[in-house]
């Protein structure tokens, strides 16, 4: 909590809480907390675009064509057992990724008024597993290539549009691993 919230309401202002006991700082801080709420589609937009005053967005998606490109790139790799390109395959940190793995929130939210079903969809998924070693998640690519031959195989169906017909040309996924913020004291990339 900040020290002016308590100032204020030890002044006298008014109680904690409320309006008067609340500083325009605290308010703000509170309206960007309500503002990265992805429980509705506005906030999950939200959370994908930069913060006032720039930055990156506390929120990235990894471009689901992307990662088909880089599953085949994997596969040839894997093929080869070529374990050091495996290892620069691998994913890693959010800063050390090419722009074009992401997508924007407009790209997201274009992608999702595509989907043709009687729900509200969103054009993204997320990512989670177990992870392979103590120090990285994927170090040799199996799970990111179970990823990249997962989104294959949708838009294999939906090319023969039967019930895929509905997935999106593009999707954003959400994989934990690359949005941290530079290396993690306990974790490393590989």
């Amino acid at each position: 909590m900040h020290d002016d919230v308590l100032a204020a309401g030890a002044a006298g202002a008014g109680p904690l809480g409320t309006a008067a006991g609340v500083t325009a700082a605290a308010q703000a801080d509170n309206a960007e907390a309500d503002r990265l709420r992805a429980e509705t589609p506005a906030g999950f937009y939200a959370a994908l675009r930069a913060v006032e005053g720039g930055g990156e967005p506390p929120m990235l998606l990894l471009r689901g064509s992307w990662i088909r490109k880089q599953g085949e790139e994997i596969r040839k790799a894997k093929e080869r057992g070529d374990t050091a390109a495996l290892r620069a395959l691998a994913i890693t940190y959010r800063q050390q990724m090419p722009k074009e793995a992401f997508m924007t929130a407009e790209e997201v939210e274009e992608q999702s008024k595509t989907i043709n079903s009687g729900y509200r969809r969103l054009a993204a998924g997320a990512m989670s597993y177990c992870w392979e070693i103590p120090h990285h998640p994927d170090p040799v690519c199996n799970s990111f290539l179970a990823l990249a031959d997962a989104l294959e195989r949708c838009h294999e169906e939906k090319r023969k549009d039967n019930e895929y017909g509905f997935f999106p040309e593009d999707i954003g996924i959400f994989w934990d691993y690359p949005f941290r913020l530079g290396a993690h004291t306990m974790h490393s990339p590989i």
